[in-house]
């Protein structure tokens, strides 16, 4: 597989891209394919006052930028005022 093309399914699959609440195949105990909605969850920035999901905020720029998806980059990340606090408030103090 390409990098690119890699690149492009990862951030497919990563945060708010993969949870949209389209119908996705998905294969029951019977065999049979059925089309519904996964309920996928996003991902949040923080999950308590001083606890940060670091994978969300370190990931979310890195796929943006390498799949290609610059205005998803500036409105997900650098245009984002709670994804900058979070990122800001979960880097560490030196």
């Amino acid at each position: 597989m390409h990098k690119d093309q890699f690149s492009e399914i990862d951030a497919k699959i990563s945060f708010k891209v993969f949870y949209s609440r389209e119908k996705r195949p998905y294969t029951n105990d019977e065999g049979e394919v059925i089309e519904e909605d996964r309920y996928g969850t996003s991902q949040p920035f923080g999950f308590r006052e001083d606890d940060y999901n670091n994978r969300a905020l370190n990931n979310l720029p890195y796929l943006r930028l390498h799949a290609g998806h610059v205005d998803l980059l500036k409105k997900d990340g650098l245009a984002n005022v709670h994804f900058c606090v979070a990122k800001l408030h979960a880097l560490p103090v030196e």
